[in-house]
């Protein structure tokens, strides 16, 4: 019953993050309030994609098309088994380009491998040619990438982006999709 509750709690807060904000008569949030399993839920639907936290500091890369920055990656048990680095790209071309890029070279050393693609929900033809890309024109199986469709995607990265921008006080007023 408490799991079930606790998935409701997760896509309630990827859905609107607010929520969190809201008090009780006593001044707790919900965070401080809910047993373990909604607790976990709850942090879980403040990740991206349920795994992910961006980690304080600037940005690895910045650019008008492009983002890169540190997360922490979390397991099933909400434990950090990672530290990883998230690329963000608006463009479809250029995602497809870097994945192009990186065919034949070797997965060790300075080269780092893609691990999966994520793509917004609202892009599916890019999703479908971007799994063609990947799976039918020859790529190593080492190679291969995970290739995701996500809802809200892009309202996520834009969420991180603004927080980002607003902590470190850089990029308040420009508008950056990815």
């Amino acid at each position: 019953r408490n799991e079930c509750m606790a998935r409701k709690l997760e896509s309630l807060v990827q859905f609107d993050r607010s929520i969190l904000d809201v008090e009780n008569e006593a001044g707790l949030t919900a965070l401080e309030v809910a047993i373990p399993a909604c607790r976990r839920a709850l942090e879980r639907g403040l990740r991206l994609f349920g795994r992910y936290e961006a980690l304080e500091g600037d940005w690895e890369y910045k650019s008008s098309s492009s983002c890169i920055f540190k997360v922490s990656g979390y397991n099933h048990d909400g434990l950090v088994d990672s530290t990883l680095v998230l690329k963000c790209m608006s463009n479809m071309n250029e995602v497809q380009a870097e994945l192009e890029s990186r065919k034949g070279l070797p997965t060790f050393g300075h080269v780092t491998r893609v691990h999966e693609v994520f793509i917004d929900a609202s892009q599916k033809k890019s999703h479908d040619e971007l799994m063609l890309t990947c799976f039918n024109e020859g790529a190593n199986a080492h190679q291969r990438h995970n290739v995701h469709l996500q809802t809200g995607l892009e309202q996520s990265i834009a969420d991180i982006i603004t927080r980002k921008a607003t902590k470190y006080g850089r990029d308040q007023d420009s508008k950056c999709s990815y």
